[in-house]
């Protein structure tokens, strides 16, 4: 009798501790809808729409949210164009928190080299809809 009660606890302990389940497909997409409205935004310089990509409360232990609108501002401001690109990479989704590793480039017309950087994304999903609540890499636009 205790042989198959050890197994039996065996399996659920394990089980439960290797859930190594996929993301679901649907916040998947949804993020990488929110990482293209991004990068959309600041390729056509669309000030709105940027901001709306971002949790108002945005605060990644050194930047808040007016740090990076104030960042893009400048950035429209000072180039004639800004081309965006972001590796595609994986989502990883934990209930309502995704986190997204991914290299950007920003090309900027007037300046010699592009800016290439690492940036780790996260994301938080609130009343359904997904927003970047930290991780965005700032001081990449600096003329």
């Amino acid at each position: 009798m205790f042989k198959p009660v050890v197994l039996f606890c065996l399996i659920v302990f394990t089980s439960i501790a290797c859930n190594t389940s996929a993301p679901n497909p649907e916040d998947v997409v949804a993020v990488r809808k929110v990482l293209a409205q991004r990068a959309e935004a600041i390729r056509s310089k669309d000030m709105e729409s940027y901001k709306a990509v971002f949790m108002p409360d945005y605060f990644d232990g050194k930047y808040k949210y007016q740090d990076i609108i104030d960042e893009m501002t400048q950035a429209f401001a000072t180039y004639e164009s800004i081309d965006f690109t972001a590796q595609r990479a994986p989502v990883e989704v934990k209930m309502n928190s995704a986190r997204v590793v991914q290299r950007i480039e920003y090309e900027l017309k007037g300046r010699e080299k592009p800016a290439r950087e690492r940036e780790i994304l996260l994301l938080r999903r609130i009343e359904g809809e997904w927003k970047i609540s930290g991780g965005v890499v700032l001081g990449l636009l600096q003329p």
